[in-house]
């Protein structure tokens, strides 16, 4: 091995010594003086290895397109034999992968030993929990097969169906959505119209949210196809084990039981607080409310935040800056030239509730005001510009909350 090294190292440094005494001949340079053969075969050395890089670019411009297809059929052939594929694996179950292809319909299952079980596929989507079907799709139509075996259960025969939850599965039959088993037989049919690009009808905790025939407004479903929820909210999502709808002014939120929880008219948002394990419901006024997640009251009057409200007097002073004067090697107080404003305290805080909502307060925390401002700022000790819209239009309110003329 170190013999092939050393002679092949001999033959590159050869070539180069070839054809940098090669250039040098045909610039015509001949001058035999120490400074002349320097800079000769520095010369040559250049161009010999600007030529390599030529010629090394037009070859791989040349070979480089056959090299690349000639690796990317050997890729092919190797996938097509049956062997472990290269890339773009998942693992389904501990005995079956799902190997991805970049254009859709290449994709396939193989089993832990290589051997294909299903192919043609275009995507797929696992189930969660104890349910074993996946849905899939051949470019064309969905069905399911197990992440078990990899064997086809139920054929592709649906336009749009959805994967399966809580032993159920959604598809969309003559412009319906029924619910099927397993087997694929129809257990029951909630009359829903399929919206396009409307709900993922899937289970969770026992129901499934669905649309209108309208497609604007969704409700709830049970199992057996009851609702529990009439389709007349405008949202209805699944978060932290709770099912929360919201229309107009209103919030509803359900357990895992389907049971009411809680239901506060006159709102406009409601969150799970996930650090505090409460609900934190916005009221139409910007207040903010806090429950327990049993539904009881913990505040009617939630404050996020208090702050101190500084204002301009007319007190002007100059600051001073003391820098190291190089010359006389010691440190000198310089004042600017623009005069600056003293600041000071005023006699009220603001407090924010729902966010970017403020009000005022005294400093024992009394409420002045309502939170009905973007922007609050002190010009006085006890005046205030009270902004609507967080800039320049409001009201000049007193500490007492009063208009001021």
């Amino acid at each position: 091995m170190k013999r092939s090294l050393k002679l092949l190292w001999r033959g590159l440094t050869g070539l180069l010594t070839y054809l940098a005494e090669w250039f040098t001949v045909i610039l015509g340079m001949k001058d035999e003086s120490k400074y002349g053969i320097i800079l000769r075969r520095t010369v040559g050395t250049c161009f010999a290895i600007l030529m390599l890089m030529f010629t090394g670019m037009i070859l791989w411009c040349v070979v480089g397109e056959y090299v690349c297809n000639h690796v990317c059929n050997y890729v092919e052939k190797w996938v097509e034999s049956g062997e472990i594929p290269p890339y773009g694996n998942e693992d389904l179950s501990p005995a079956l992968c799902y190997h991805s292809e970049l254009e859709g319909g290449n994709g396939f299952l193989y089993l832990r030993d290589g051997r294909k079980v299903l192919k043609g596929i275009d995507w797929i989507v696992t189930p969660d929990g104890s349910d074993t079907l996946a849905c899939y799709s051949d470019g064309k139509l969905r069905g399911y097969f197990s992440i078990l075996t990899g064997n086809v259960v139920i054929k592709p025969t649906y336009k749009h169906a959805w994967v399966f939850s809580e032993g159920l599965a959604a598809v969309e039959d003559s412009g319906e959505i029924k619910f099927i088993d397993p087997t694929g037989r129809v257990v029951f049919n909630p009359h829903v119209r399929y919206v396009p690009g409307e709900g993922n009808y899937v289970f969770h905790n026992k129901g499934c949210v669905v649309t209108d025939k309208t497609g604007c407004y969704r409700g709830l479903i049970d199992k057996q196809g009851h609702y529990v929820l009439p389709a007349t909210y405008e949202s209805v999502c699944y978060c932290d084990s709770f099912w929360m709808a919201n229309a107009p002014k209103q919030h509803l939120v359900l357990n895992q039981q389907l049971d009411t929880v809680l239901y506060v008219e006159n709102s406009t948002d409601l969150r799970i607080a996930e650090e505090h394990e409460w609900f934190e419901v916005t009221m139409t006024d910007h207040t903010l409310r806090t429950y327990t997640f049993q539904g009881q009251l913990i505040n009617n009057f939630y404050i996020q935040s208090v702050n101190k409200l500084m204002y301009e007097t007319n007190e002007i002073y100059y600051t001073t800056q003391r820098e190291y004067d190089v010359d006389t090697e010691q440190y000198v107080e310089t004042q600017d030239s623009d005069p600056s404003y003293r600041m000071a305290v005023a006699n009220c805080l603001t407090y924010e509730s729902a966010g970017g909502w403020y009000g005022l307060m005294t400093p024992a925390g009394k409420i002045i005001t309502p939170p009905s401002y973007r922007l609050i700022t002190a010009h006085g000790p006890d005046l205030y510009l009270c902004s609507y819209d967080g800039y320049d239009v409001g009201v000049l309110l007193n500490s007492k909350g009063e208009p001021v003329e």
